[in-house]
């Protein structure tokens, strides 16, 4: 029987988070790219409701106009908070985003806004993704080369990380 949190959730939506949840405590972070309408935000809240079961912390990043959409989603649950893209170019602010995440779950949605290295935006992400496990989300993870999908999933995965799947480099 699903986890109460997967209730109402269809069962490719079901299997996702079962999916999400092994790939997290093998690399410490996922990517969930799906198609528009698809429901990652239903699947990623019912993994961010398995974190705050567990009273661990679970940060989410969007772009400032989502804010009202994840409230939406998360409500009234303890345990979350919420960091604007915009927050972690700025290097003031991204201390306070870090400490709210330390030992849980950094959720990236839009998270294609996050495929160029050179960014502070980007550069604070990967040190973020060092103390919380990492759920990146994404419509599109490629926007302009492959290249955007190598530096999302080396937000939390080494060049080697993949060898034991046959994914030398």
């Amino acid at each position: 029987s699903p986890a109460p949190a997967a209730r109402g959730l269809a069962a490719f939506q079901q299997e996702a988070v079962g999916r999400l949840r092994d790939i997290i405590g093998r690399y410490r972070g996922a990517l969930l790219a799906d198609s528009v309408g698809l429901g990652k935000t239903h699947v990623a809240t019912a993994l961010i409701d398995e974190y705050l079961r567990d009273g661990r912390p679970v940060l989410v990043c969007a772009p400032a106009q989502l804010r009202t959409h994840w409230k939406r989603h998360l409500g009234r649950r303890r345990g979350w908070d919420w960091a604007s893209h915009t927050v972690l170019s700025r290097s003031s602010a991204a201390s306070a985003a870090t400490a709210a995440c330390a030992g849980g779950l950094f959720v990236i949605d839009e998270a294609h806004a996050f495929r160029n290295p050179a960014t502070r935006r980007y550069r604070c992400a990967a040190g973020m993704a060092r103390d919380a496990d990492l759920l990146l989300v994404t419509a599109t993870p490629v926007n302009n080369s492959i290249l955007d999908f190598h530096w999302l999933v080396r937000l939390f995965a080494a060049d080697d990380a993949f060898g034991p799947i046959g994914v030398p480099d």
